[in-house]
């Protein structure tokens, strides 16, 4: 069974959470995705941010550690709390989020 991570990150001010809405069911979650070869959890983490919202985090200390079994993948979901360190001028949206 091949091993997969798969990180979140749980940035919040002021009350406010930053999420995303995944376009394929209208579902909203922490922004994150499936960590790649070399990168470590935390890189991960600040890529994914990146690439869902244009937002620049660091990821600090680990909320919750979930694993599943999804096929033939023995999945491990890491949600870090971060906290944002930049700001995108326009907010851009990929082709899995509206």
């Amino acid at each position: 069974m091949e091993r997969v991570d798969v990180v979140y990150s749980f940035a919040e001010e002021n009350g406010n959470i930053l999420m995303v809405k995944n376009k394929k069911n209208q579902s909203w979650t922490l922004p994150g995705g499936k960590v790649e070869a070399g990168e470590s959890l935390t890189e991960a983490a600040a890529r994914e941010m990146k690439e869902e919202t244009g937002y620049g985090i660091q990821p600090l200390d680990i909320l919750a550690i979930n694993e599943a079994v999804i096929s033939s993948e023995h999945v491990y979901f890491i949600v870090f709390r971060a906290r944002i360190t930049d700001r995108p001028d326009d907010i851009t949206f990929d082709e899995k989020h509206c």
